[in-house]
């Protein structure tokens, strides 16, 4: 093969590794258990840290690179594009499977905290702000040790409450954006 065709061919490979790396990660595998598999688990058991360090940084230049297509689709006039694209820039940002990704709007909540309140049932930022403290632990603390009850109390309370501040940031935005409107003299919908 000639070095030209050959350094394309490990460019393609190349591609096609850190894509099934980022699969991984949005099936919801740690990073840690991705780079076990992409990587291969050294003699002493443990993950090497350069190994997830390596995931980790994909991971967020994908991110990135979705939020920057974002912002070029915006400037373009493309904005279902656009939407499509923040969208999954969530979902590669916190590895999460589309169901999932809403939850992740509230400040705090992550992959792993996100897929545990989706799972208890909490389907929504709503659900989640309208649930109790006790409810909010127990989703939190399923499959959990014992030992992490106090942590998982204390974020509990934190989630619920950022999930109560995000509905009314968002109640806000609304409110405003209808007097706006108004101002500018178009029609208030009044359902």
């Amino acid at each position: 093969m000639a070095p030209r065709a050959q350094e394309l061919a490990l460019r393609k490979a190349f591609k096609l590794f850190n894509a099934l790396i980022l699969d991984q990660l949005l099936a919801e595998q740690p990073a840690e258990a991705v780079a076990a598999t992409y990587f291969g688990q050294p003699a002493a058991g443990k993950v090497n840290a350069v190994d997830v360090k390596y995931v980790l940084a994909l991971q967020d230049r994908a991110a990135k690179l979705c939020g920057m297509l974002a912002a070029f689709c915006e400037r373009q006039g493309r904005t279902s594009l656009e939407l499509l694209l923040a969208k999954f820039q969530s979902r590669v940002f916190h590895g999460v499977k589309p169901e999932v990704v809403v939850l992740t709007a509230i400040p705090g909540v992550r992959g792993v905290r996100a897929r545990m309140l989706y799972d208890a049932g909490l389907r929504a930022v709503e659900d989640v702000a309208t649930a109790s403290a006790e409810d909010l632990c127990a989703a939190l603390m399923r499959g959990r040790d014992p030992s992490c009850l106090r942590q998982e109390r204390k974020c509990a309370g934190m989630i619920g409450k950022a999930a109560r501040r995000l509905l009314q940031e968002r109640a806000d935005e609304s409110l405003e954006a209808g007097v706006k409107g108004r101002e500018a003299g178009g029609e208030v919908w009044r359902g």
